[in-house]
């Protein structure tokens, strides 16, 4: 095998490196012989995240003891698989400079695991420390990081003054005092991640940077009137990503992505059908297009069958259903309620393919709606262009 790889060209070796990790690079061909070395470190800007695979600490120590060598650029590690991991590897690069470095995430790390670390590097650009140990962490624990654009944090109590810097900025855990803050600490953010639980209260008025175009709001047990005293005062962000929960173990329940002027609805249970069901109704009018998932498109057939006044603006509608069955019902609703409306496009999806080739049936296609609309039908989707 040895012999094989050899024959292989520079680019093609290369090519390979380029879809396996870089722990499966250094056990595998790292100091194999002096050409793969010398190859491996002409690559730049390698990541290595220690936190998604396991390695015993043979491995682990040998893996770092490489790293000096090599164009390191970012950085992530957790106790996950190795109880002293993150020590082990502070101690390490605390002595052996990695001059390239500028992303480090940290997982579960202690306080003084953070304090070693931060004042040992100071040009990092990218920072993200992920810890159930917050509470227990001091006000401004870290250092005023100059180049620092990017950043993780669980509050914003942990930054040491103001941060010009920075544009892109997630608080784990996010406080009222937190808010009121924002502007203060990061002026020129222009993307934030929040999240907020039931013990936030959303103050009257919040001054967002005046340069933020992009917000993700995950809201666990969050009343639905404190979310909308929120994204009343955001009216001008052009990027919304909103998630409800119900505990903190469900982050991901339900998603609003809301991108100028396309709007898409996710949502994995039923219990959103409420959510859901507002959000409809508080849309703006400049919506054009709505993406709906497999759950979120029976939420507003639910709708339809009961309201003809629905998105009088919506030209392009994308949704999903289950099977042939709810595709009829489906389209027997929008054909009655958006026929005299401006809707150009319709798109609909199968989860499980139809036993016909054409998922549109023969009285259908004789339709005023869609006698002169241009079709495109296979097994598992539709697209109608009116």
């Amino acid at each position: 095998m040895i012999l094989m790889l050899e024959d292989l060209p520079n680019e093609l070796l290369l090519f390979i490196f380029n879809h396996l990790s870089i722990i499966d690079i250094l056990c595998c061909f790292y100091c194999l012989n002096r050409r793969f070395s010398s190859l491996i470190q002409t690559i730049k800007h390698l990541h290595i995240d220690f936190s998604c695979q396991p390695l015993s600490k043979t491995q682990f120590i040998y893996i770092i003891n490489q790293l000096h060598t090599l164009n390191i650029k970012s950085i992530q590690i957790s106790n996950r698989y190795y109880i002293d991991a993150i020590p082990i590897f502070i101690s390490y690069i605390l002595r052996t400079k990695l001059i390239h470095l500028r992303s480090f995430t940290l997982i579960d790390a202690d306080r003084n695991t953070i304090v070693k670390l931060t004042h040992s590097y100071p040009k990092l650009t990218t920072l993200s420390i992920e810890s159930l140990l917050w509470r227990s962490m001091p006000r401004r624990l870290l250092p005023y990081f100059s180049n620092l654009t990017h950043c993780r944090l669980s509050t914003l109590d942990l930054l040491n003054g103001c941060h010009t810097n920075i544009i892109n900025l997630t608080l784990d855990h996010c406080t009222t005092d937190n808010l009121i803050q924002l502007n203060t600490y990061v002026p020129n953010l222009r993307s934030l991640t929040l999240i907020l639980n039931n013990c936030i209260n959303i103050p009257a008025t919040i001054n967002f940077p005046i340069h933020l175009v992009s917000l993700k709001l995950i809201l666990r047990s969050v009343l639905f009137n404190e979310f909308e005293r929120l994204i009343m005062m955001i009216k001008y962000i052009k990027n919304l990503t909103v998630s409800f929960s119900n505990t903190e173990h469900e982050v991901h329940c339900f998603d609003q992505y809301l991108s100028g002027e396309k709007l898409r609805f996710t949502s994995t249970i039923n219990s959103c059908h409420e959510f859901f069901d507002k959000l409809i109704f508080y849309l703006p009018l400049s919506i054009h297009t709505l993406i709906l998932s497999t759950t979120c498109t029976n939420f507003f057939s639910n709708l339809l069958e009961n309201s003809n006044h629905l998105l009088p603006n919506i030209k392009r509608l994308i949704c999903s259903v289950k099977n042939q069955d709810h595709f009829d019902t489906l389209i027997l609703l929008l054909l009655e309620v958006f026929q005299r409306k401006s809707l150009v496009y319709l798109n609909i999806s199968l989860e499980n393919s139809s036993k016909s080739s054409n998922l549109l049936s023969g009285w259908l296609l004789k339709t005023n709606y869609l006698k002169k609309a241009t079709m495109k039908c296979s097994d598992r989707q539709c697209t109608i262009w009116f």
